[in-house]
C-alpha cells in the first residue's frame, strides 16, 4: 500500500464556510452511524474531537469525519493509486448529496489529485505530479484559470 490519502466533502449547501463562520458543530452521532454503515463488524473506536485545520492526515486504519449541516468531510487513507475519476462508487456514495469533491495525495509516488461529480456524474478529474499529469478529465474549474494559463510555473 502507497501512502495515498484522499478527503472527500460530502455537500449539499452553497456556502460551506458559512458553516463554519457560524460556530456550527460536528454531529459525532452521524459520524458513528456513518462508519457503522462502513465496517457493520468493526467496533468503533474515537481518537477524539478537534479541529480539521489541525489534523494530520489519516493513518492506517484511520477515517476522520465531520457532519456539519449540508456539508460532511471523510479523509481515509486508500490503496488505490490518486486518479479520482476511478474512484469506488462505496466513497461517492457514502453521504447524500448533490455535489461530491474528493481531493487525494501519495506523498510516495507525488501525485495529487482532485475530483467533482455532481448528481452522482463526473465533472472534472484532474492528477499530477511535478513532472506528469495522470488525469485530465472534463472541461478545468474557474479556480484552474491561472495554472493552465501559464501564471505559475
Amino acid at each position: 500500500m502507497g501512502h495515498h490519502f484522499a478527503t472527500f466533502w460530502y455537500l449539499s449547501t452553497e456556502d460551506p464556510a458559512a458553516l463554519f463562520r457560524s460556530g456550527a458543530r460536528s454531529d459525532p452521532g452521524f459520524a458513528r452511524r456513518l462508519l457503522s454503515r462502513l465496517f457493520p463488524k468493526v467496533t468503533v473506536a474515537s481518537l477524539g474531537t478537534f479541529p480539521l485545520n489541525r489534523s494530520a492526515s489519516a493513518g492506517p486504519g484511520e477515517i476522520y469525519i465531520g457532519s456539519f449541516p449540508g456539508l460532511t468531510v471523510v479523509q481515509t487513507p486508500l490503496d488505490a493509486p490518486v486518479k479520482p475519476s476511478e474512484t469506488d462508487q462505496v466513497w461517492l456514495k457514502l453521504v447524500d448529496a448533490p455535489t461530491v469533491l474528493q481531493f487525494s495525495h501519495d506523498s510516495e509516488s507525488g501525485v495529487s489529485g482532485f475530483g467533482c461529480w455532481e448528481s452522482g456524474q463526473l465533472t472534472r478529474a484532474f492528477a499530477a505530479a511535478d513532472d506528469r499529469i495522470v488525469e485530465d478529465e472534463g472541461m478545468p474549474l474557474p479556480f484552474e484559470r491561472p495554472y493552465w494559463a501559464g501564471e505559475f510555473p
